[in-house]
């Protein structure tokens, strides 16, 4: 039988890899997500697929990840702290900056959250892979990722 710390070491070494890979990095480059050992900053649920995550990397804090380009365009970042949001393109293979990423939504997308966003890396990837063939913007996501009111910081989807 387990005692209660042994549930709490995997946790532990995690927190300690971000703060060290934290105090190591320079810059605003993105850190790869902890798959299956942190919760999305947003809606709290444990990033599991690193296709649809998301960070932003602050100057002098720890990173914020994400499970789903929604709660990332969602979550209004505060502070006076130098930051850089990215995402992850063309099906996960690489990140880009969001504001120089393209965006589409789709047909039969299946994200965490729901929101059925893809990031890619060309607005010729995007337009063929949306469903209406129509390319965003990261502005435009944030916009609509705001006004969706069916999602809550720390529960989900309602």
């Amino acid at each position: 039988m387990r005692g209660r710390g042994a549930l709490r070491r995997p946790a532990l070494a995690a927190a300690l890899a971000l703060a060290l890979a934290g105090a190591c990095r320079q810059g605003l480059d993105p850190l790869e997500v902890p798959v299956d050992r942190a919760d999305c900053a947003r809606c709290r649920m444990l990033i599991s697929d690193p296709a649809n995550a998301g960070e932003v990397v602050f100057e002098d804090r720890d990173p914020r990840f994400y499970d789903d380009l929604g709660c990332l365009a969602s979550d209004p970042i505060a502070g006076p702290s130098k930051s850089e949001a990215w995402v992850r393109v063309d099906g996960g293979s690489a990140w880009r900056r969001a504001r120089e990423a393209f965006f589409a939504r789709p047909s039969g997308a299946r994200t965490p959250m729901g929101y059925g966003w893809a990031a890619f890396s060309s607005p010729e990837k995007a337009r063929a892979a949306d469903a209406a063939g129509h390319v965003r913007s990261w502005d435009d996501v944030r916009r609509e990722a705001s006004a969706r009111p069916d999602v809550r910081v720390g529960g989900g989807a309602r």
